[in-house]
């Protein structure tokens, strides 16, 4: 059964707990220390109501990844967990939970990082969402975004799927569809930007490592309309100065 979280917080036998600065770190690690996760994760002084499926009859899938997968989690105060399984909607930007065998959505706010592990033609692969920046365009601080690149300029992708509705004039049916819809933004520490593909502004954006910027665009051509190539451009930017290419 599903369930809708109206309140709530979460406890657990020993969790790990982290102090720092009240904006979220960015973490890309692929192999954490084990010694940081707890995995007996429990909501409790829960209120809650059957959740009604409001997507069925709606072409297309509304969330990340069409199953539930393996993952870990941090919530805002600072306590993580691991072997948790983790379904992210994209249309409402809410994260899926499964607890005693329960499929809970997580209070907004709540939780602000999350691993989501999977496999791609045999290969292990990690997305990393986080939430807790900036309100931009009509992005809150709740919303997920994936992290492509983590560092002074952290490159990250919001996914957001978008309800289309066509109505058939003959016969008076509604035929609706989710449609992904994709925007890059850069986050200096401080602001979000969007992340258009103009030569401009990333010459702006990495003005004050232009050497380092001008020697990776010697080496490296960069297609503003290839991702990964941007991913790579980003990594570099981010990296240690004294690292080569």
């Amino acid at each position: 059964m599903r369930l809708f979280l109206l309140i709530g917080f979460l406890y657990s036998l020993p969790a790990y707990a982290q102090t720092g600065p009240v904006r979220p770190k960015l973490v890309m690690s692929t192999n954490p220390n084990p010694s940081r996760w707890n995995i007996n994760i429990q909501f409790t002084d829960v209120q809650g109501r059957p959740f009604a499926n409001l997507y069925e009859g709606i072409e297309g899938n509304a969330f990340f990844l069409p199953d539930f997968r393996w993952g870990q989690l941090e919530m805002k105060s600072g306590k993580a967990y691991d072997s948790i399984q983790l379904s992210l909607d994209l249309y409402h930007h809410e994260l899926h939970v499964i607890i005693n065998n329960k499929e809970i959505v997580a209070q907004d706010g709540l939780v602000q990082w999350i691993s989501i592990r999977d496999t791609l033609e045999g290969k292990p692969m990690e997305y990393v969402f986080q939430t807790g920046f900036p309100s931009i365009d009509k992005n809150t601080s709740s919303h997920f975004y994936q992290v492509l690149s983590a560092g002074p300029f952290s490159l990250l992708l919001h996914r957001k799927m978008q309800l289309e509705k066509n109505s058939d004039v003959m016969s008076g049916l509604v035929h609706e569809r989710f449609v992904p819809v994709e925007q890059l933004y850069v986050f200096d520490g401080k602001s979000m930007c969007r992340l258009e593909r103009d030569q401009k502004i990333l010459d702006q954006l990495f003005a004050e490592k232009s050497t380092r910027y001008q020697e990776y665009l010697r080496l490296h051509k960069i297609n503003l309309k290839n991702r990964s190539q941007l991913v790579q451009l980003f990594g570099a930017m981010n990296a240690d100065e004294k690292k080569s290419f």
